[in-house]
């Protein structure tokens, strides 16, 4: 029985050979990879940690953004019975020291360049050495590679893979501590609801530093298709129509950003074309809700559905490459109706719900089973229930084992027969799928009594396309205020349309901006109870940033820092 992924990693490239495994651009023109080579990468590199003395249960870091090298890092770490323990580039420095202390890290997998400095800056503070090992030059050692095969196969199930921090909106980062059993059982469930072809390709666009994005790499080197790693953010649509995927596995906010520019893309076209878009949308709608309840579609409306895929759906998919049908949604919640509306166009988005401490998915919509609105239903082997207080706990085989050295917020989360308490609220319909409406610890109560979910006022304030970013605030207080960041190039258009000649800093103090806010603010409040609605707001001249603080890796707020960082701002949308 295979207990471990590097394993299946060696199984699936004896069976794939020399097809092509990843895509990844080098010097100006894509590369590839075939699945031998692959894993002779993976051989060579981890006979090289072990001529380096690396062990099985050493850990070791990688600080890198995500790229080809990473994942073959990653895999040749764990091949050798070590521990991989992935560091987000974007991350402060003082997370990071606490990271290379609490894990104890002396070898790490390091990009050239600005992260080096990082990491020179950070270990003068460090008391035990720190060997650094060029990501995309590692010692590779050309010994029988059968040696490592059998060392890998000797890998049990129950052998740590993997230590990441969680990236949390409060407090200290703490360590969750994976095995490969947890990996196998998350990546056999994902692998049983989604299924790709050798020649069928994924683009790896999250960060492997995150565990949605480890997910998407075991899946791969079990599944057997084939990867290509995006360059950069900027150059994600560029990236998309030179490999052309089939699936993205991705965050709300690519979602967001991808309708936000066909919004303004269809807003600059002519009247004729944008009536010609509107009733292609229409048609798209109705075959879409037919074909969720698995109808056959009426002759007429299969006329007209070809029709507006030839005037309209297939013009937008040839932008992402013409063969993109899938997008799976996680890392945070999807607000508005989004995937209703990139459903019409043939673009199914099915979401998904987990953390770190499940590594990644609990529960998925299925491309044959999906709910809008809803994070899906559990994994196979995985267990969802609700608490008294709606709090979702999770219970299988994907739950960690422990957080790294702390193991009093280890009882704290894990109870005696096994469930974890995840901190989030959920419902769960009757034919169960669920839906997660906040966070337990970010519930609102008000100074009337009243309780209010942020997140979903949040998501509801930043369908306005001149929104980038929203935090509500307003616990044991009157009213509802927000801190609002403008979304750039939304704002610039707009700025250009009223002649506001203004650089973008001074923009967020124009009152013709402060007006144009306010009047999404008041559309929003109409969809909310009296309670729920925001009273007043103020706008930031600046974005958040991972950097400076206010967002997790994963692109969600930090509320408790966001609310201490701007609390004098936000206390004065209190002053009479």
């Amino acid at each position: 029985m295979r207990e471990n992924i590097v394993q299946v990693f060696f199984e699936t490239a004896k069976r794939q050979g020399d097809r092509c495994c990843y895509q990844y651009k080098k010097d100006g023109r894509w590369q590839a990879l075939t699945w031998n080579e692959a894993a002779s990468l993976v051989c060579k590199i981890a006979a090289g940690l072990e001529s380096k003395g690396v062990k099985s249960g050493d850990k070791v870091a990688i600080f890198s953004s995500t790229r080809l090298e990473w994942s073959i890092a990653d895999m040749a770490i764990m091949a050798c019975g070590a521990i991989t323990v992935p560091i987000y580039p974007t991350l402060p420095k003082e997370r990071i020291e606490h990271i290379l202390k609490d894990a104890g890290i002396r070898l790490i997998f390091l990009e050239s360049g600005k992260l080096q400095n990082t990491i020179e800056t950070i270990a003068a503070h460090i008391s035990h050495p720190i060997e650094i090992i060029q990501i995309d030059s590692p010692l590779m050692d050309n010994a029988d590679p059968s040696h490592i095969k059998k060392r890998a196969a000797s890998i049990k199930g129950d052998d740590i893979a993997s230590i990441i921090y969680t990236s949390g909106t409060t407090g200290v980062p703490k360590g969750a501590v994976l095995t490969h059993g947890n990996m196998m059982a998350e990546a056999d469930g994902a692998s049983r609801i989604f299924k790709f072809r050798p020649d069928e390709v994924g683009f790896m666009c999250l960060p492997l530093a995150h565990v949605l994005g480890r997910l998407m790499q075991f899946h791969h080197l079990t599944g057997g298709y084939q990867v290509a790693f995006m360059e950069s953010v900027e150059k994600f649509a560029e990236n998309c129509r030179d490999v052309r995927p089939h699936f993205i596995v991705g965050v709300p906010r690519m979602i967001e950003k991808m309708h936000e520019r066909l919004v303004r893309h269809v807003e600059g076209a002519s009247k004729a074309r944008r009536r010609i878009f509107d009733w292609a949308i229409k048609i798209g709608k109705e075959a879409g809700g037919l074909r969720q309840k698995h109808r056959r579609l009426p002759l007429i409306l299969r006329l007209k559905h070809f029709i507006a895929s030839i005037l309209v759906f297939r013009k937008i998919n040839r932008q992402l490459g013409g063969r993109l049908r899938l997008f799976i949604s996680g890392g945070a919640p999807l607000g508005g109706d989004y995937a209703k509306f990139f459903q019409t166009i043939g673009l199914l988005v099915l979401e998904g719900y987990g953390l770190t401490e499940t590594f990644a998915a609990a529960t998925v919509n299925r491309p044959d089973d999906y709910h809008f609105g809803t994070v899906g239903k559990p994994l196979p082997g995985v267990e969802i229930k609700l608490a008294p207080d709606g709090e979702v706990l999770v219970r299988g085989p994907t739950v960690f084992r422990e957080y790294l050295n702390m193991p009093d917020e280890t009882r704290a989360v894990k109870t005696a027969d096994g469930w974890f308490r995840t901190g989030d609220i959920g419902e769960l319909s009757r034919d169960g799928f669920l839906r997660i409406t906040d966070r337990k610890k970010d519930i609102i109560v008000t100074a009337g009594g009243e309780n209010v979910a942020p997140q979903m006022i949040e998501a509801l304030l930043t369908e306005s396309r001149f929104i980038n970013y929203c935090m509500v605030y307003g616990d044991k207080k009157k009213y509802l205020t927000a801190l609002i960041t403008l979304d750039p190039e939304s704002i610039r258009e707009f700025a250009s349309k009223t002649g506001i000649n203004s650089d973008f800093k001074s923009l967020a103090s124009d009152t013709r901006v402060k007006d144009l806010i306010a009047s999404v603010i008041k559309e929003k409040n109409l969809k909310l109870a009296r309670h729920e609605t925001i009273k007043k707001f103020a706008i930031l001249d600046h974005d958040f940033s991972v950097e400076a603080g206010e967002l997790t890796p994963t692109m969600k707020v930090r509320r408790k820092f966001t609310a201490q960082k701007y609390k004098e701002i936000l206390e004065s949308l209190y002053r009479d």
